[in-house]
């Protein structure tokens, strides 16, 4: 098994590899695992480097910039008779 100096190192790419050829499904878990912290870390690295802050899902502005179809005649806008 791989020393933890090692693990933090692998790039996602080559963890979601190994993983993908993986028949022994206790090592699957621990590359699992491994997986999962080379993307958080790889996150923080990308959020640290933006110079903008990252995109927050706020249902208040969405509408504001899409409209959205209407529910009974599935075209943009137009509202049907009720």
């Amino acid at each position: 098994m791989a020393d933890e100096d090692e693990k933090s190192s692998r790039a996602w790419q080559d963890i979601a590899r190994e993983a993908g050829q993986e028949t022994d499904s206790q090592r699957l878990i621990e590359l699992s695992e491994e997986l999962d912290e080379a993307l958080m870390n790889r996150d923080k690295r990308l959020q640290s480097s933006s110079p903008h802050p990252p995109l927050q899902n706020d249902k208040s502005t969405d509408s504001k910039l899409m409209p959205s179809p209407d529910k009974h005649t599935g075209e943009e806008g137009r509202q049907s008779p009720q």
